[in-house]
């Protein structure tokens, strides 16, 4: 079973936390820490909001904002992560993330977020030009798959994409304008 676990770890007059996902949560697992440093174990529920899930979330919302900035000062979308130049991984423990080109980079573009793990939910994120501005959708699948949920895309460009049966709307921002 993955539990999410958070550890806070103090020293003099600074803080550290991170937050993991292990498997048999244990204070041995941290042992070894200097005795000039406090640990302190915060158990988080294993489900809807995990810290694996947390990591795509966080990753799929920064590529999304990402690929907005970008697409307002080149006009096209990033067709790499690397373009995007934010320092997101291809790959996780957890996630492997993908940018998915379409048609002409103009008008939309999808980011994913495909689970590695048993367990842990897959993720869709969307940036869209409508004729308001650009829009960001991110859908997750409603139940631990490994294969990212597929957007609903309308041969319209300028109509807000939806989230597929069996997944769920994580976010929806605004169109902002170009």
């Amino acid at each position: 079973m993955l539990v999410a676990v958070a550890l806070v770890v103090r020293a003099s007059s600074c803080t550290h936390q991170k937050v993991s996902a292990i498997q048999s949560p244990a204070k041995s697992d941290f042992a070894g820490l200097p005795s000039s440093l406090e640990a302190t174990f915060l158990e988080m529920p294993n489900g809807h909001a995990s810290a694996a899930e947390q990591e795509a979330l966080t990753h799929l919302r920064a590529m999304s904002n990402a690929q907005r900035a970008y697409r307002i000062m080149e006009l096209t979308f990033a067709e790499s992560i690397a373009q995007l130049d934010i320092g997101i991984p291809e790959e996780t423990r957890n996630y492997r993330y993908q940018i998915i080109p379409q048609g002409n980079q103009t008008q939309r573009v999808i980011n994913t977020a495909q689970a590695l793990q048993p367990g842990i939910r897959s993720y869709v994120g969307v940036i869209f030009v409508t004729g308001k501005g650009l829009g960001i959708i991110i859908c997750a699948s409603e139940q631990p798959s490994t294969t990212p949920p597929l957007p609903i895309l309308l041969e319209r460009v300028d109509v807000a994409p939806r989230c597929p049966l069996g997944s769920t709307m994580e976010q929806q921002s605004p169109s902002k304008p170009i």
